[in-house]
């Protein structure tokens, strides 16, 4: 399975995922802020971060640009996770996500969007064999 970073200031959003992640047979990592989150995808390389947009210090878009941008992060999917209003999504996909989910969602959702990320890439990996 994947490796996931859930990254959210809210450690109840963290736990309850992480735990229906791990259910699922992920390695599920989590961080509650920017600087933990850049030091994670640098040293961890998840396959799937689950990002917060609104955070203390470095807001996720501010984050996924930065993991974009790098050659060695590039490749990590990204779903940004707001409580903002749906009009944001277009500013997730400018910064370079795969998915934009608003909050409150259903952890039977967010873990069907892990899975079906997960597949997707393991298609197009196996696409460019």
């Amino acid at each position: 399975m994947a490796k996931v970073l859930i990254v959210d200031d809210s450690e109840a959003f963290r736990r309850l995922n992480a735990a229906f992640l791990k259910m699922d047979g992920h390695k599920v990592l989590t961080a509650h802020d920017g600087l933990e989150t850049l030091h994670l995808v640098r040293t961890e390389r998840p396959d799937v971060l689950l990002l917060d947009i609104k955070m203390p210090g470095i807001d996720g878009y501010d984050i996924c640009r930065q993991i974009k941008s790098d050659p060695a992060t590039r490749d990590t999917l990204v779903v940004m996770l707001t409580s903002l209003p749906r009009s944001e999504r277009y500013r997730s996909f400018l910064a370079g996500a795969q998915g934009h989910v608003t909050k409150p969602i259903a952890s039977r959702q967010l873990r069907d969007m892990v899975r079906r990320l997960v597949e997707n890439r393991e298609r197009d990996d196996l696409d460019r064999l």
